[in-house]
């Protein structure tokens, strides 16, 4: 960057916290009116991530703002040292290393966790530049705070504040939901969980719920759930649990037996749901066939005249090569991030084989080569976008009457 930034706030910020600048602002405000901003601690069970961070360069901005108003602005942070988030990422390590302990040396496990994340958030902050009195930071598993929490709680049980009683909690384990196939998410956790298949029309919402609920009911039963063509859910649903500490060959070899002899089993590579596409045939022989090409390799004229993107491709384009033997690399460019397209940069017909083909219509192989070629970049396309662009450019070949298609890809 042109204001040398990355050089330059390290630099910044190390000199705020050898002049204490946090200390001499809360000096130089001392009995101005406060301004007290309380700070919703962070779990210290990873580092700090978008939210975090948002969370305390607002807080930040706002205090500097307040400070500058002249209002004494104490800004005191905190950690949250309990709950499941922590618990949850230490037993998953002690699962990973065969390890078991009893319930006090958890907590010391827990603790020591906790604290490790403690250090690294705090720097982190302060690489962001926040300002605090990161000297007397609190944290929630100290026994003072600890103590004060139980204090507060019997102030309630005194007034007669605190009862027992139930309430919905609206979330299980075991669930299921509905996304449209465009959806990102879709094809992010198809292969994940189970997604109930709709549509993009809100009218359908009620159809699409019935159909979820249904689906929730076979889920809570412990009924057997069937290939997702069946069920009507994306992809292939969760991924099973599969036993690691039996060799890869005896579960092999068991479920081979377990199908022979009929008994019940599950693979553990669940293939995903794909529509079943019948085998095209000639009409007529090759030798009097009109032969396209289509590529989902992003072939484009220099300068991209169409903007086609590199990724998540929305549309198809077609371009022509009327006239040439075969295409020129100083005429074309890719568009596509899903590979090295060194080789297509230097020779172009090596995604889209003009010159090849111009060679087979001489040698009367082929009937003749459609003077222009399809395109698409087909990485990161969801599979039901994919369907659509295909459908798109085969209705677009049928109007121009070919009969034959070479499909390349990278």
């Amino acid at each position: 960057m042109r204001g040398d930034l990355v050089r330059r706030e390290p630099a910044r910020i190390e000199h705020w916290k050898k002049t204490g600048l946090y200390k001499k602002i809360q000096k130089a405000r001392a009995g101005a009116p406060k301004f007290v901003l309380h700070d919703g601690p962070p779990f210290t069970n990873g580092d700090v991530h978008i939210g975090t961070a948002l969370n305390k360069i607002l807080k930040d901005a706002i205090l500097r703002y307040k400070t500058m108003r002249g209002f004494a602005t104490p800004y005191v942070p905190g950690w949250d040292c309990h709950g499941l988030p922590i618990e949850h990422k230490v037993v998953k390590q002690l699962r990973k290393d065969k390890r078991e302990l009893d319930i006090p040396q958890l907590r010391g496990e827990c603790a020591n966790f906790s604290e490790s994340f403690i250090e690294r958030q705090r720097a982190q902050f302060e690489r962001l530049g926040v300002l605090a009195d990161w000297e007397n930071e609190y944290k929630t598993k100290k026994p003072a705070y600890e103590a004060d929490i139980l204090r507060t709680f019997a102030a309630f049980v005194e007034r007669g504040l605190v009862y027992r009683s139930k309430k919905p909690v609206y979330w299980s384990i075991p669930c299921a939901t509905a996304l449209f196939s465009e959806n990102p998410g879709t094809d992010l956790y198809k292969n994940r969980c189970y997604i109930v298949q709709t549509d993009n029309n809100a009218k359908n919402m009620k159809d699409a719920m019935s159909r979820l609920v249904e689906f929730g009911i076979k889920l809570a039963n412990g009924e057997t759930i069937r290939d997702g063509r069946q069920e009507g859910y994306h992809g292939s649903g969760p991924a099973i649990e599969i036993d690691y500490d039996t060799p890869a060959c005896k579960r092999g070899v068991d479920m081979l037996l377990n199908k022979y002899y009929g008994r019940p089993f599950r693979t553990e590579v669940v293939m995903p749901n794909h529509e079943e596409i019948p085998v095209p045939v000639l009409s007529k022989p090759l030798s009097e066939c009109l032969v396209a090409v289509v590529t989902d390799g992003g072939l484009v004229p220099r300068g991209n005249p169409d903007r086609m993107p590199p990724t998540n491709s929305k549309n198809w384009r077609c371009y022509s090569f009327a006239g040439q033997d075969y295409l020129k690399a100083e005429d074309y460019e890719v568009s596509h991030q899903g590979y090295n397209n060194a080789f297509v940069l230097q020779d172009p017909n090596r995604l889209v084989p003009v010159d090849c083909l111009r060679e087979e219509v001489k040698k009367g192989r082929i009937g003749a080569l459609l003077d222009h070629y399809y395109m698409t970049a087909g990485v990161m396309t969801p599979l039901d976008m994919s369907k659509k662009l295909g459908e798109g450019i085969a209705q677009a070949l049928l109007e121009d009457h070919v009969d034959a298609v070479i499909l390349t890809s990278t």
